[in-house]
């Protein structure tokens, strides 16, 4: 019974915590393929247990998306004020 209950809780975890390949397409609004182009380019950082499923951090994918943001034009003007 404890193995059961321990699986379960191992399940829940992934469920929140980690997305598959075609989950973290869907999230990033993108195909699977292009995802993964992506690890392929080392742009995207994933997880392979047992060596053959792929999964993301919710949360890694997130920073991902968020530190690719672009300045916008009063930012960078800010920024050659500055200089």
């Amino acid at each position: 019974m404890q193995l059961i209950l321990r699986g379960m809780e191992t399940k829940s975890i992934i469920n929140d915590e980690f997305l598959t390949v075609k989950q973290a397409a869907a999230y990033l609004k993108r195909t699977p393929g292009n995802i993964y182009n992506l690890i392929w380019a080392g742009k995207l950082r994933c997880y392979k247990p047992g060596g053959r499923r792929v999964l993301f951090k919710r949360a890694e994918l997130q920073e991902w998306v968020e530190g690719s943001a672009v300045a916008s034009n009063d930012e960078i003007a800010a920024q050659a004020a500055s200089r």
